[in-house]
């Protein structure tokens, strides 16, 4: 994120070098930017705030994989009485450790796009048989790729429109959990871990009356 005018700068509030940026807290791909409260941080650990946070949405949107194939399957169906809640979950724990996370949670120049082949001449929703795409039916970024079978041909307007409504439904998941990011902030800004920190810890979710709490435990080794 680039550098406002008309503001002090602080230092990195997490390892105190004095070249920051102010960093958004909340995940700019799915809340707006104005939104979002900022804290001053360097660009390494801007970086490596992302990729813990980044890492537990992902763990979230792993327990959803029936809204995936939700709005996958009505998509192809051609059904428009989409379903306007998601599946809320009670309780949701994520296990996590932040050194192996920093170390292999990214991994840049991923090549991820050759891993699949067209298997239709034409789109699985319109019938189009130009401009034709890929569809992963379960995100590869939340669900690996071990199961490249689960792909369709969609042309590149379905397939932007499919997307479009699956980001929507990923807003929808995180939305109540806004807290969670000020969570993780307290807990990096408070020394409850960093992100050298090579011990296991679970955050621990918890809904009630439509809104959530959050614990960390650190797991016990034997």
């Amino acid at each position: 994120m680039g550098l406002i005018k008309n503001i002090d700068f602080l230092p990195c509030e997490l390892c105190g070098d004095p070249e920051t940026h102010l960093y958004s807290l909340f995940p700019e791909t799915y809340f707006q930017k104005k939104d979002s409260p900022h804290w001053f941080l360097c660009k390494k650990c801007q970086r490596n705030f992302k990729i813990l946070r980044t890492y537990i949405e992902n763990k979230i949107f792993f327990l959803h994989k029936a809204d995936y194939a939700y709005i996958n399957m009505c998509a192809i169906i051609k059904q428009n009485n989409r379903r306007s809640d998601i599946s809320k979950k009670k309780y949701i724990f994520i296990e996590f450790n932040p050194h192996r996370v920093i170390k292999y949670g990214y991994k840049k120049g991923s090549k991820k796009g050759n891993n699949g082949y067209l298997r239709e001449n034409k789109c699985a929703i319109c019938g189009n048989r130009e401009n034709l795409t890929v569809h992963h039916l379960f995100k590869r970024a939340v669900f690996g790729e071990k199961d490249n079978n689960c792909i369709i041909t969609l042309c590149a307007n379905c397939h932007i429109k499919l997307e479009k409504e699956i980001d929507e439904m990923e807003k929808n998941i995180l939305e109540p959990m806004k807290e969670l990011y000020y969570f993780i902030q307290n807990l990096l800004y408070f020394k409850k871990i960093n992100f050298e920190d090579d011990k296991i810890f679970f955050v621990h979710i918890n809904e009630g009356d439509g809104k959530y709490s959050f614990i960390l435990e650190q797991k016990m080794e034997f």
